[in-house]
């Protein structure tokens, strides 16, 4: 999973300065973005902060996405980009920015936190000795992501996918699994559902013609 920071500060009443870079603080690119854009829901969220957003979070999600996101898809491309890895997007934002629902950002298809891979949205500070938000890179204790799938040649309809989906639940039946089906039958839709690297093992077993 890799780490993306955001570090947002106000610059007068105005204008918000926004610093990002991934591994090396030194090394960013630099925005300003105009606070007027969001200044009602920086009101709300100073009033309401700790409490229920007065407005579906999907809305409000939608328009800090777009407000970090600019004509210039700004946030757009740069997720785009390690999409397939899994983001943390660490949201170092400061005085009245702080109160602001970052970890409901929403691109108008889903919360970024229910993408898969996800985008989690978290907060960190910034200060003299810390300078980036650490990721523990230790392998993950957890049990592996199989998919098996029953396939045949292209164009060839010999699958009789419901024999196939009981032949399984049944010699899956006693193992201590956490078993589930899906209806697609398309590989390439599944992988790009569940994001590549989703799966440790994928094993496919091709129905031969007689």
């Amino acid at each position: 999973m890799r780490a993306l920071h955001l570090d947002l500060k106000p610059i007068a009443d105005n204008y918000v300065d926004i610093r990002f870079f991934e591994d090396n603080h030194n090394q960013y690119q630099r925005r300003s973005l105009p606070l007027d854009q969001i200044a009602d829901l920086i009101q709300l969220a100073e009033r309401d902060y700790y409490v229920s957003l007065p407005e579906d979070y999907a809305i409000t999600g939608r328009r800090l996405y777009n407000w970090l996101d600019g004509s210039e898809r700004f946030l757009q491309r740069l997720l785009e980009r390690y999409r397939r890895e899994g983001i943390v997007l660490a949201i170092s934002a400061a005085a009245k920015l702080a109160h602001l629902p970052w970890e409901v950002l929403h691109d108008g298809n889903s919360f970024l936190v229910a993408r898969r891979p996800a985008i989690a949205p978290v907060r960190w500070v910034s200060s003299d000795t810390i300078k980036k938000l650490a990721i523990e890179t230790a392998p993950e204790n957890r049990a592996l992501q199989v998919l098996f799938m029953a396939t045949s040649p292209l164009g060839v309809h010999v699958l009789d996918y419901e024999a196939e989906e009981a032949r399984i639940l049944t010699a899956t039946a006693r193992q201590p699994l956490a078993l589930r089906v899906e209806e697609s039958g398309c590989l390439s839709e599944l992988v790009d559902d569940y994001g590549r690297g989703y799966f440790d093992v994928l094993h496919r077993n091709l129905v031969k013609l007689q």
